[in-house]
């Protein structure tokens, strides 16, 4: 799993801390993944992705224009 954001963000996923974005090629099992976000100045985005078995999955929240940067949902 790749993940990104503007500005930066502490990246947990599934309840762990793992580190800030950027997040490159980040090994987690196929699945549904819970992923919660959290910029240096308190916002939050939390949001559910699934992973498929043997794909890289990519995400870019922008928290100022509150969209995905990535075209996702």
């Amino acid at each position: 799993m790749s993940l990104g954001s503007t500005p930066r963000a502490q990246v947990t996923i599934d309840g762990a801390y793992v580190r800030f974005t950027p997040l490159l090629e980040y090994p987690v099992p196929a699945g549904e993944h819970v992923v919660l976000l959290v910029t240096d100045d308190g916002r939050r985005k939390m949001f559910r992705v699934t992973v498929a078995p043997g794909k890289l999955t990519q995400r870019v929240w922008n928290f100022d224009s509150e969209s995905w940067e990535d075209g996702g949902p």
